[in-house]
């Protein structure tokens, strides 16, 4: 096996039994490469997981379907043949059948461009499909979502300076296209990610957000995609706001939105890099900020966004991002977190729920919110510096979680998971408490680790499997014991 397979844990992070409150779901395929790139929540309050396989020669195969119960339970599946998929294109629950998901594709067959509607019910059962040629002179979409009025808003892409906007009906019918659209005067490439969203409904307007590396421009259109206006937001208290790929942006519904966005600044010689979230008002002035997380270049943990990093309820905001850290005895540990805040901005709760060690990366392209108030997040992971060496896809459920204020009056200040582990355990702790140290015990009562606790996991790769006592000792002088089971 290659080195990075036998580095590489896939840990699926699994809370305590008295504080759970996510569930997760691993798969492992059987095809040369798979994605999965879209999760969704079926009106009999199962998920639907999508997953796009390829062969060897990356040559698209089709889509596997899986049906899977909040707590992670895997109920059926289904795989559908297909050779012309794109898979970046969501699922939608339909706005006509509240018991039927529908997946959609754009796709170009003998030189012409084709949209597929492919109908699921609740029993994963092909139900119907759809398939619309585009009418000549139009492009495949790159980019879009659906609006209030439940019409795709998709853009279309030129070349590197020029793209269509189009409006297009859920059974394929064009309903309306712009003109070519040109991004001259903003010193901006189209690509891939630049993120198309709604920020009013009365009236229509939309936000397409350009791609800088030096501030966040956003163009504004009505809902006959002619340009009302260009906003340019600079800077933000000493930040210099840098839209990247992984930019994305999300209507509040009241005029304004919210953005995810990399900043940097300089004190004085050293370079420090943050994740910020911004809210944006109807005047597009930045009217809060949140901040993930700083580093400079050459220190931990840093942090990056994923993929489909926000999603924007009536009453929360969702983040998806990693966390990079060097550990003790030289391994790398990458985590997925998923963050929830209020519309104030405010954190509600933060929590890890996957991480890697070593080599690997992870693809995060589904994010969806729930109907009891919770998000699912759906990707997959590789154990190459590649996406295209992945077979392992990944679905995790987030109901309603302990506030920081609960785990603070709990027995315990603290939570550890995985719990059975294999590598590392990490322990998170309530608001305002503090860890001096941690010692790991031998059920013989031999101590076998000692750490001051500078960091929020333990190595025990080199321990031997058995059960083990965590001893942890808290700066207000109480102490705590955990007993931990190493696989």
């Amino acid at each position: 096996m290659k080195k990075h397979i036998v580095t590489l844990a896939l840990m699926i992070i699994t809370l305590l039994s008295s504080a759970q409150n996510y569930n997760t779901w691993l798969h492992h395929g059987n095809y040369p490469l798979s994605q999965c790139d879209n999760i969704l929540e079926m009106s009999d309050g199962n998920l639907i997981v999508r997953e796009s396989v390829f062969d060897e020669n990356q040559e698209d195969i089709g889509y596997n379907l899986y049906k899977i119960t909040p707590d992670g339970a895997l109920l059926d599946s289904l795989f559908i043949e297909d050779h012309n998929i794109y898979s970046l294109n969501p699922m939608l629950r339909d706005p006509v059948n509240a018991n039927s998901t529908i997946m959609t594709s754009f796709y170009t067959l003998d030189d012409m461009n084709y949209y597929k509607a492919t109908y699921i019910n609740d029993n994963l059962e092909i139900t119907d499909e759809v398939e619309t040629m585009l009418p000549e002179g139009s492009l495949i979409p790159t980019k879009f979502f659906v609006d209030s009025n439940n019409d795709m808003i998709c853009r279309a892409k030129i070349d590197n300076n020029n793209f269509f906007l189009m409006r297009i009906g859920l059974d394929g019918t064009l309903k309306f296209q712009s003109d070519s659209i040109s991004t001259a005067g903003s010193e901006s490439g189209i690509v891939l990610e630049n993120p198309v969203f709604q920020i009013s409904s009365e009236p229509l307007k939309y936000g397409y957000v350009l791609f800088r590396n030096n501030d966040i421009t956003i163009d504004i259109y009505d809902e006959w995609f002619n340009k009302l206006e260009r906003k340019t937001i600079k800077n933000y208290d000493g930040w210099n706001l840098r839209t990247s790929v992984y930019t994305n942006a999300c209507g509040t519904g009241d005029g304004g939105f919210i953005i995810t966005t990399e900043v940097r600044k300089w004190q004085g010689s050293q370079g420090v890099i943050a994740l910020l979230v911004l809210k944006i008002n109807s005047d597009y002035e930045i009217e809060k900020a949140y901040n993930i997380g700083e580093y400079t270049y050459d220190s931990y943990p840093q942090y990056d966004y994923q993929n489909r990093n926000l999603c924007v309820t009536e009453n929360n905001i969702f983040l998806v991002y990693e966390e990079k850290k060097d550990r003790q005895e030289k391994l790398s540990v990458q985590t997925l977190f998923v963050s929830c805040l209020d519309m104030n901005l405010d954190p509600v709760w933060s929590k890890p729920c996957m991480y890697l060690l070593d080599y690997g990366m992870f693809g995060n392209y589904g994010l969806t919110p729930l109907s009891n108030g919770g998000v699912a997040i759906a990707g997959w992971l590789s154990d190459e510096l590649s996406w295209y060496e992945s077979k392992d896809i990944y679905a995790v459920v987030f109901d309603n979680y302990l506030s920081t204020d609960e785990l603070s009056s709990s027995e315990k200040p603290f939570l550890c998971y995985p719990n059975p582990a294999k590598d590392i355990v990490s322990i998170s702790f309530a608001e305002n408490s503090t860890c001096n140290s941690v010692e790991l015990y031998a059920i013989d009562g031999r101590l076998v680790k000692l750490q001051n606790f500078n960091f929020s996991t333990i190595v025990i790769s080199n321990l031997n499997p058995g059960v083990y006592v965590m001893k942890l000792r808290m700066s207000d002088g109480k102490e705590f014991s955990e007993r931990i089971v190493k696989q």
